[in-house]
């Protein structure tokens, strides 16, 4: 069972959205959280469908979807324009001419990103293009330029919809393999706000080794900037995260909703290598412990997904958990390769299709459809 069993389902409190990295295999959790939000459509009678936002109070991500939190949650975007985006991001940043095959293993051992530039390019583009007239007006009233524009610069401007959303995304620092958490609102444990600009949280969270460079940043409470890369790396499942940030930033032990949407698993993952990962091991050498662990996040994922739901001190807060993730064929797709998206649509409905997850869509559903009512 991929959701914990709860006596009544809840309808007043936090409600949480986690999603897991993976790259362009997050195609499939867009369309997963798309059946959701169809769902909750359906049940209100709604006109349309609604957004994330009006339904999530906290929305977590890492990797490429810390971009999508900061799309649902900082831009208000609903869910077929994120998707919409998202497609284009995924091309625009991942397509390459042609080349020998040998280049990109080439490329790895001597340490040149595939992809560099593209992703701030793509970053700032959605932003600008999404952000409201008045966030831009009220940026230059104080004098902020656009690219210089920060996480808590978003979804502060009434009129506009529900503009509150907490959002976070994680990033690795380089020295020591620390995750720092990329908020848009104050550090639960100093109240310092966050400075880091949003399209740097986005390229920081995103910036996988092989694929992009790590990015420079400044945390508070230090001044000294620190290079930091994917947090996927570390935390591609960020639940672990979520479970302590719900905590020390609203003092919330059992959330009304946690729903968590991963990127593919492998069911009957066995841990044999085989030749081609020894051999990628050995080609990404130049990137140690990084390159090794790139190729180990769809079985990492999983693990923390049990994790939640076998130790004791997630009890509280998987009450009200609900995991949506695909066995199979979607966690062999690489993170890259944007031109699979159609199989990943078919994988995706065939999933949507079985019982299990139609049984967890309408739990969910039954737990977010009153809307968003936590009190802060």
């Amino acid at each position: 069972m991929s959701a914990a069993t709860a006596p009544t389902v809840p309808t007043k409190g936090l409600t949480v959205l986690s999603l897991d990295g993976g790259g362009v295999r997050g195609y499939s959790s867009l369309l997963i959280l798309r059946a959701v939000m169809l769902e909750i459509k359906r049940v209100n009678n709604l006109p349309e469908i609604p957004k994330p936002c009006d339904y999530f109070d906290l929305i977590a991500g890492t990797s490429t979807r810390g971009l999508t939190a900061i799309m649902l949650g900082g831009l208000r975007m609903d869910i077929d324009a994120s998707i919409i985006k998202y497609q284009k991001m995924s091309g625009d940043i991942f397509k390459r001419p042609r080349q020998f095959p040998e280049k990109p293993i080439l490329d790895a051992y001597f340490k040149k990103p595939w992809f560099s530039e593209k992703l701030k390019r793509s970053i700032e583009g959605v932003v600008e293009a999404t952000i409201s007239p008045q966030e831009k007006a009220l940026l230059q009233a104080r004098g902020v330029k656009f690219s210089d524009a920060g996480m808590a610069d978003l979804g502060v401007v009434p009129g506009v919809g529900t503009c509150d959303v907490d959002r976070f995304v994680c990033a690795v620092k380089v020295e020591d393999l620390t995750t720092t958490l990329l908020r848009s609102y104050p550090q639960p444990n100093t109240g310092l706000p966050e400075t880091c600009q949003i399209w740097a949280a986005g390229r920081a969270t995103s910036a996988a080794p092989l694929y992009f460079p790590p990015t420079s940043l400044v945390t508070p409470p230090s001044a000294a900037p620190a290079e930091f890369f994917d947090g996927g790396m570390k935390n591609n499942n960020p639940i672990a995260e979520v479970k302590d940030e719900v905590f020390l930033a609203h003092r919330v032990e059992t959330p009304r909703c946690v729903l968590s949407i991963g990127t593919g698993f492998l069911a009957n993952a066995t841990g044999d290598r085989g030749f081609w990962t020894k051999l990628s091991k050995w080609a990404t050498g130049g990137f140690g412990y990084l390159g090794w662990t790139l190729l180990q996040l769809a079985t990492n994922t999983q693990a923390r997904h049990l994790e939640i739901l076998r130790e004791g001190k997630y009890a509280s807060f998987r009450k009200n958990y609900v995991r949506l993730n695909l066995p199979g064929k979607l966690a062999n797709v690489g993170i890259e390769r944007w031109d699979k998206m159609e199989e990943m649509r078919h994988l995706t409905e065939a999933y949507l299709a079985t019982e299990e997850a139609k049984a967890d869509v309408s739990r969910v559903v039954e737990m977010l459809k009153a809307g968003r009512n936590f009190a802060v």
